[in-house]
């Protein structure tokens, strides 16, 4: 193995501040403009070449960020503006494991000075083995990357189990019985123990504040308090199977916490806990809630120092249908069988997190041996294509059928089974509601002639889609996919287009 050599921060990658660029002077255009937390917009002009990395300078500090094409990285960011020989993808995966957001500064808003990061001592490998080292953990993080869409896909079957079985509980198309919510619970509110006094703080009570309302259960909470809270004060211990709602709180700008309590315990003043009055099926009465998320942010209001509330009134508008306690339990059933591969793929997914985790340290240590690991380089040039691109005229039309086969992404099976019923909708030519994930391992990894732009992406979509895709959601996926490197861009030098397009990576 080669020799490594130590060498300052600032001598592998010199590190930039970006550019103001307010929207109202954002031209329509085909660059990504990058702010501390990702790709945010586009415009039509460009200042940092591609392939390249930034990093997230003020808001989301020290976050690394990968970026295939040439970009306008704003002043909230860091971007590398010479890697100075070195591999690009190995400095962003150096970057990504330095954890750069311990080296802010400013007590009101936390900034990344470069001038403090660029002395930093780094251990550095060859050129060679940089390439080994980001090959590697390209691939393992494409690994974790796929279990958490996974995941995410087993949330929103869950989602629409209950849709299909019961309907919108806010239209309530199958004329269910239903009653308010206020009619149908007890809201239990909830407080904070002095922090004066150190002895609330010590034991293992489970307190839970919205910050811990990330998951639809919730088997313990971040912090904790003494057993004997409910004695001295007024909290109450909820049990088991406790339904809590976030009621105050800018997260409600954008968000409606829904959480099972698996683990009795109190709440906060944020909280409410929903205490049945009737028999009612606590996982049924969280999904019924979670699936008016739309309706109930419509009813949050301010408070006069702006916090975000959803007050008494609020909540006795929202409306909890009432199927028989039959077709509940049934629902509670399949939601057991579910959360139990959930829990599984969790579990799988820690696992992962964790190899990944070692996997960087030891890469960065110099631990591991990647003399096996082949180079793009080392391999066997690929033939030329046979087919042609057209060099004139017109770009020919996007193909609108759906006839190939084989998909060009890997898709995990419960992505696949989720999938099946809609391909066959499609291969039926019906129209499809709007899915993230058909337009996501469909659509583009399987359906679009390659490369494309992303006009011609939003052009094949409506006609597979009833509706318009949603404008935003799907520049979402796009930036999301090329940040896991499952898209890239380049620039089509062809005279008839001249654009920026998008292709499998």
């Amino acid at each position: 193995m080669s020799p490594w050599s130590t060498q300052k921060l600032g001598e592998i990658a010199t590190l930039q501040r970006g550019n103001d660029l307010p929207k109202r002077q954002r031209a329509h255009g085909i660059y990504p403009v990058i702010g501390s937390n990702g790709p945010l917009d586009f415009h039509n002009t460009a200042i940092a070449k591609g392939p390249g990395v930034t990093v997230g300078r003020s808001g989301s500090v020290g976050k690394v960020h990968w970026i295939d094409v040439d970009f306008w990285p704003l002043n909230t960011s860091l971007w590398v503006k010479d890697f100075h020989g070195n591999d690009p993808k190995f400095v962003y995966w150096l970057l990504h494991s330095l954890n750069l957001g311990k080296y802010s500064e400013g007590a009101g808003v936390p900034t990344l000075n470069r001038n403090l990061l660029h002395p930093i001592a780094i251990r550095i490998p060859p050129l060679d083995e940089q390439k080994r080292i980001a090959a590697v953990l390209d691939k393992a993080d494409a690994l974790r990357r796929q279990r958490k869409e996974a995941l995410e896909l087993t949330e929103k079957f869950l989602q629409s189990v209950f849709l299909d079985m019961f309907g919108d509980p806010v239209s309530n198309p199958k004329n269910w019985d239903q009653a308010p919510l206020t009619k149908v619970c007890k809201p239990t509110s909830g407080g904070t123990p002095s922090k004066k006094d150190a002895s609330f703080w010590e034991g293992n009570l489970p307190w839970y504040t919205p910050k811990d309302l990330k998951a639809p259960e919730l088997y313990d909470s971040i912090d904790h308090v003494s057993e004997s809270v409910p004695e001295r004060t007024r909290l109450k211990v909820l049990p088991a199977e406790t339904v809590l709602i976030v009621v105050r709180g800018m997260i409600l700008a954008h968000s409606f916490p829904v959480s099972l309590i698996m683990k009795a315990g109190v709440v906060n003043q944020d909280i409410k806990a929903l205490v049945p009055i009737i028999d009612l099926e606590p996982q049924f009465l969280a999904a019924c809630l979670i699936a008016q998320k739309s309706f109930a942010l419509s009813k949050v209001t301010e408070a006069g120092h702006g916090t975000k509330k959803l007050d008494s009134n609020g909540l006795a508008e929202l409306q909890v249908i009432l199927p028989p306690k039959g077709l509940q339990e049934k629902f509670v059933k399949i939601t057991n069988l579910y959360r139990g591969f959930l829990n599984d793929q969790k579990e799988s997914l820690l696992e992962l997190e964790n190899l990944f985790s070692s996997l960087q340290q030891r890469a960065f240590l110099g631990e591991l041996d990647l003399t096996r690991v082949s180079l793009l380089e080392e391999q066997s040039d690929s033939p030329e294509p046979t087919e042609k691109e057209p060099v004139s005229g017109d770009s020919p039309p996007p193909d609108t059928s759906l006839s190939r086969t084989q998909a060009a992404l890997d898709i995990p099976t419960e992505i696949k089974t989720f999938l099946e019923p809609l391909d066959e909708e499609v291969a039926k030519g019906e129209l499809i509601n709007w899915s993230p994930e058909f337009f996501k391992y469909r659509i583009i990894g399987d359906k679009m002639n390659r490369p494309f732009t992303f006009e011609e992406l939003m052009l094949i979509s409506n006609t597979i889609f009833y509706d318009s895709p949603p404008y935003e959601e799907a520049k979402a996926i796009v930036f999301e996919m090329l940040e896991a490197k499952q898209l890239k861009q380049t620039f089509d030098e062809q005279p008839n287009r001249r654009a920026i397009v998008l292709d499998l990576a």
